[in-house]
């Protein structure tokens, strides 16, 4: 595994590691706002992780 691949596969721990603090604040009534800000969050961090592992392969 060279660098960028570890890079990015950091990235897309971070993005599981939102997802669950999604789940997390989902559970809470009063949490739910901060939920799909974390939300969105994940899915941009997936999304980047997504990307960068496309373009590191061409």
């Amino acid at each position: 595994m060279n660098r960028s691949n570890a890079l990015w596969l950091m990235f897309a721990l971070l993005g599981v590691v939102f997802l669950g603090a999604t789940a997390a604040l989902f559970a809470h009534e009063s949490s739910r706002l901060f939920g799909w800000i974390t939300l969105i969050s994940a899915i941009v961090i997936m999304a980047s992780a997504w990307l960068g592992y496309r373009r590191s392969k061409l």
